[in-house]
């Protein structure tokens, strides 16, 4: 069906023209929301990295040492991914102890044990 039959039958169904069509003024609201995004994920990965060269979290700053030392020692680069994922879960861990145990929100609708979650 051509466009002019398709907003017919659209305007007879919804009552109004097609909702959510495309419009400059959602597009340029897109565009400023991935350019904030892109800011934001970019100040929080030299944040995070600043973080770990400085060992703000000595913890965290260990475990990448000790695996960059132990790829180079072992030459073994394939273990990155195992690393990389091991690091999202520890990550994952920090974040369910700030703001859940640690926090009044958690202390008030309850603890979520990480069994339960699974």
């Amino acid at each position: 069906p051509d466009a002019k039959s398709f907003a017919s039958v659209a305007l007879t169904v919804y009552g109004e023209d097609v909702p959510g069509k495309y419009s400059a003024h959602i597009k340029n609201a897109t565009s400023r929301e991935a350019t904030l995004i892109n800011k934001l994920m970019f100040y929080q990965a030299k944040k995070i990295g600043r973080d770990i060269a400085t060992w703000k979290n000595p913890l965290l700053s260990m475990y990448i040492f000790w695996a960059w030392m132990y790829m180079v020692v072992y030459n073994a680069i394939d273990n990155v991914p195992s690393f990389v994922l091991s690091l999202l879960f520890i990550a994952l861990l920090r974040n369910y102890v700030k703001y859940n145990v640690n926090s009044a929100v958690g202390s008030l609708c309850g603890h979520r044990t990480i069994g339960g979650m699974l």
